[in-house]
């Protein structure tokens, strides 16, 4: 099973999860690591995994 993932609906989640997360009282420098480090370092293995499929 191949999961595709449309860029406007990712971008959109990210989106409201960060306003969420601001909401919530996550600072702008915490919110700047989750989606810089681990998001990004995720969106790469799965981006390798779409490849070798």
């Amino acid at each position: 099973m191949v999961l595709r993932v449309d860029h406007r609906s990712l971008a959109f989640v990210v989106q409201r999860q960060t306003v969420e997360l601001l909401r919530r009282g996550c600072s702008e420098r915490d919110i700047a690591k989750l989606w810089g480090g681990n998001f990004l370092r995720v969106l790469g293995e799965a981006q390798k995994l779409a490849t070798a499929l």
